[in-house]
């Protein structure tokens, strides 16, 4: 079975020293049927006075760092060892990996459901499998949405990507989740790494974590 070592390291930068400053950390790679957790540490400099750790309701393990003098940087870094253990089908009975949900409050998607009815009304076809929707979907995301590392944040509301169709991957996987949820079909947002093979000596570097969406397939379960 294939093991995979990751490292994610960020850095906070402040103009100006700030106390009190307090993280949750969401980092740690699951346990479950599809890989096997080897080894998670998290070390964060400089060191936190307190660190609080807990699951939340998706079941990942979160940690809480605090810290209490005046500091201008923090640097965090999590290590993780994974063995994968076998195919993705092994999710679909997975009881770690919870059941669809929406992904948006009553009132949000309200607001949005007029946009989200609206995108692209010819790919939903009864005459087409569901799959080919999803590619003429995406392929039609491609098309429209540019990709810009300046035109969002992550408190952008899905209203606005609709209206300026530029972004980050995280935001054209909230579009097309939305879209599809307003079509009734199950959708949600995942984030994580891609392997894309190895580059040098079986190393690969990534700059930041990805985001996609994964559809509910009859017959196959969750596919990304």
């Amino acid at each position: 079975m294939p093991h995979y070592s990751i490292t994610h390291h960020t850095a906070y930068h402040f103009d100006e020293p700030l106390a009190g400053v307090k993280l949750l950390v969401c980092l740690q790679p699951l346990d479950s049927l599809f890989q096997t957790l080897e080894f998670h540490q998290v070390v964060s400099i400089p060191l936190p006075i307190k660190r609080v750790e807990e699951t939340d309701s998706f079941g990942n393990i979160q940690q809480h760092l605090s810290f209490r003098r005046p500091l201008q940087k923090i640097e965090v870094t999590s290590v993780s060892t994974v063995k994968v253990n076998g195919t993705r089908r092994h999710l679909d009975n997975n009881p770690v990996v919870p059941q669809w949900q929406s992904l948006f409050a009553p009132e949000e998607l309200a607001l949005i459901l007029p946009q989200a009815l609206a995108f692209a009304p010819e790919v939903f076809s009864c005459d087409i499998p569901l799959s080919e929707t999803l590619s003429q979907l995406m392929a039609k995301l491609y098309r429209e949405f540019h990709y810009d590392e300046v035109a969002t944040t992550v408190t952008t509301p899905l209203t606005a990507l609709f209206r300026i169709k530029r972004g980050l991957g995280q935001d054209f996987a909230r579009v097309m989740s939305a879209v599809l949820q307003a079509r009734g079909i199950d959708a949600r947002y995942v984030s994580g790494y891609l392997f894309c093979g190895p580059l040098l000596n079986n190393r690969v570097h990534q700059a930041a974590s990805h985001a996609w969406v994964s559809v509910f397939m009859p017959g196959s379960g969750w596919v990304d």
